[in-house]
């Protein structure tokens, strides 16, 4: 546990943020409903907190039944850690059967989640949430 408490002081730790919400050793930050057009689109940027490092899940999903693929990039550090081209035809498995995307977040570290549409310039609503435990 981080010294007790809550490490970055946030007084609100519900609803959507750009900054990671830590709960004793544990940490989210949910998206809310973001749209996603041609430019890559930031759905998380956030930057941990403390000297400890965070084992986190990350799940996606798309608000619009749509026929649009997308690019999907978790970056760390400004560095690209993961990379995914999410097709059209996968929409429901895309939604229904992927797994969350796990990684592991090094101690004060900037986590950025991006989308970009590839298909057209529709914004389409996303939203994104990251969940995890904090490690000393």
């Amino acid at each position: 546990m981080l010294g007790g408490g809550n490490p970055v002081g946030g007084a609100n730790p519900s609803g959507t943020s750009s900054n990671l919400q830590y709960i004793g050793d544990h940490v989210f930050v949910t998206s809310g409903s973001v749209s996603v057009p041609t430019a890559e689109t930031a759905l998380i940027d956030s930057t941990t907190a403390g000297n400890s490092y965070i084992l986190a899940d990350i799940q996606l999903a798309c608000l619009d039944k749509v026929s649009d693929d997308f690019d999907l990039k978790i970056k760390i550090n400004g560095e690209v850690v993961y990379g995914l081209q999410i097709d059209n035809t996968g929409y429901q498995q895309f939604l229904y059967g992927m797994s969350p995307i796990q990684l592991v977040i090094p101690p004060q570290s900037r986590i950025e989640v991006t989308l970009t549409n590839i298909s057209q310039d529709v914004g389409r609503e996303w939203f994104c949430i990251l969940t995890g435990r904090v490690y000393a």
